[in-house]
């Protein structure tokens, strides 16, 4: 058990679940990282931090080691600090990087590079300074550097209480969006924003999602390919439907295989089930800058599957009102188990254009214009 622990980073890695530092039952900072076999089920202590301790930290898994940033032992001290926890040796290491100011519940986001030109890139955003103060800029760090944390820019407002690596997503190339929870610690704000490495400035991308104080979870590049084992490398992922309005899919239509803004192709599906019978799903929305992503064991293509089985999110960038998806074929191809009744939010393959805007359904309270879902089997060596 994590003993009531909060406030604190995690991450997956060969077969292990890491947990840095936190929170436990209100008071105490834990010293160290404790692992979790997902074979056994069972957990043990790793190395203890050199230091004392932190929480409301942010951390990145990149290359064999976690990098976390910044952190409180108390309401006063906010830290600087950048650890570097290598997992292969279970020991922290000494590093030359040093935040500008203490700060904590600040976003931080991996940015990945290509090859040996362009470098991969750690991004912090926000974040608090000290009690009821905030933080509006945005640094860059090249993990490979000597040192070197740069100010890149300064947001349009104060932004705190990200959460743990939960305000980022990485969608496509070097494109990262960034959905802001509180603004100036007053309000939670509804807007997305957009960056990429080659422009200065973070962009208004969507103002549609509805505000929250912890915009998603960990979530993880569409070009990640994770290592499986010795089993070698899984496949990248399938899209096996995309869809744009105004179009709309005609009932049946589960293999509509043509290249535009409306195309599915079910026939496929089992070609990328996951051992144990589970299906790896990820149901992207564009231009909310966000997606789900988890898995189920149930065919949302076959008729017999009445409803959700074996769901397990993974990382939920909308997870309220979300348990899976379930086959429909008569308002959409399939929607949200728990959403059937009108509007019927999470519709994936609307059929029917009940809108005047010609949007369709996404999540609760917001008709999206494209949505695309992917597939992926975990351990498929080809």
């Amino acid at each position: 058990m994590i003993d009531n622990l909060v406030m604190f980073p995690m991450f997956y890695h060969d077969g292990t679940l890491y947990t840095v530092g936190g929170l436990s039952s209100g008071s105490n900072v834990i010293p160290n990282l404790r692992m979790l076999n997902l074979e056994s089920s069972s957990w043990t202590n790793g190395a203890a931090y050199s230091d004392s301790g932190f929480y409301a930290h942010c951390g990145i898994l990149h290359h064999n080691r976690i990098f976390t940033f910044g952190g409180s032992r108390n309401v006063i001290t906010y830290s600087k600090s950048v650890q570097i926890y290598d997992i292969t040796s279970d020991s922290w290491l000494e590093s030359s990087f040093s935040l500008p100011q203490g700060l904590r519940q600040m976003a931080c986001s991996l940015v990945p590079g290509n090859g040996d030109w362009i470098p991969d890139l750690f991004l912090l955003a926000g974040g608090e300074t000290g009690q009821n103060e905030y933080s509006n800029s945005v640094y860059s760090i090249d993990p490979t550097s000597n040192g070197e944390v740069k100010e890149l820019l300064l947001l349009s407002m104060t932004v705190s209480r990200f959460g743990s690596q939960n305000s980022f997503a990485v969608f496509h190339e070097n494109v990262v969006f960034l959905a802001t929870g509180y603004g100036n610690g007053m309000h939670m704000n509804n807007t997305v924003f957009l960056w990429n490495r080659w422009d200065s400035n973070f962009n208004q991308y969507n103002s549609l999602i509805n505000g929250r104080e912890q915009p998603g979870n960990a979530m993880i590049p569409l070009r990640h390919i994770p290592v499986c084992g010795d089993k070698g490398q899984s496949q990248m992922w399938k899209i096996i439907l995309n869809h744009e309005i105004p179009t709309r899919f005609s009932i049946g239509g589960w293999n509509e295989n043509v290249e535009n803004a409306q195309s599915s192709r079910f026939e496929r599906l089992d070609e990328y089930r996951c051992e144990g019978g589970r299906y790896h799903f990820r149901l992207v929305y564009p231009e909310l800058g966000t997606y789900n992503e988890w898995y189920q064991t149930n065919d949302p293509s076959n008729p017999e599957h009445i409803a959700v089985s074996g769901y397990l999110g993974v990382a939920l960038g909308l997870p309220i009102g979300f348990n899976g998806l379930v086959y429909n074929n008569k308002d959409a191809l399939m929607m949200g188990d728990s959403n059937t009744t009108h509007p019927q939010w999470f519709s994936v393959g609307r059929i029917k254009m009940d809108s005047s805007h010609g949007k369709f359904p996404g999540p609760p309270n917001c008709f999206v214009s494209k949505l695309q879902l992917f597939v992926r089997n975990d351990c498929a060596t080809t």
